[in-house]
């Protein structure tokens, strides 16, 4: 098991931050690798609600479902992946700072199987996507680039 922790600071609101990163339409917009995402579920967004992403890690197109676990507006929430090869568990903790916001995604990753093989890669790996992420967040929201 490995964590994976991110944090950047945005000038906008919490709500803001909040409204924009857990939309999933806007995922393949600043999160690196995801090509898409959609809520599986019914709205209004909740504790339980569904989404599938597609994403590219190490080259090769990936598909999982994931589960909100927990949803507090504008301070966070925490989703869970439904299967596969990795257990995914975190999310973003949003916090009003200096005018702005502080965001910090947390994530704890088990891998399974042959995959527990490749830990340290899919860590690398992933710590680069969520610093990449976090930039490309940080300018889409304050700058619109």
């Amino acid at each position: 098991m490995f964590t994976v922790e991110a944090s950047t600071f945005i000038n906008r609101t919490p709500q803001e931050v909040f409204d924009f990163v857990s939309d999933p339409a806007n995922h393949a917009k600043w999160q690196s690798g995801v090509q898409s995402a959609e809520w599986t579920s019914a709205g209004p967004a909740g504790a339980g609600s569904t989404e599938r992403q597609v994403s590219r890690t190490l080259g090769r197109e990936v598909a999982g479902t994931f589960e909100i676990v927990t949803w507090d507006p504008p301070n966070g929430y925490t989703l869970r992946s439904l299967g596969g090869p990795l257990a995914v568990q975190g999310g973003p903790h949003l916090e009003a700072k200096d005018g702005g916001t502080q965001i910090t995604t947390t994530t704890q990753v088990d891998a399974k199987g042959l995959v527990k093989l490749a830990e340290p890669l899919f860590k690398r790996q992933m710590n680069k996507a969520f610093e990449e992420s976090f930039v490309t967040l940080k300018s889409l929201l304050e700058d619109g680039s």
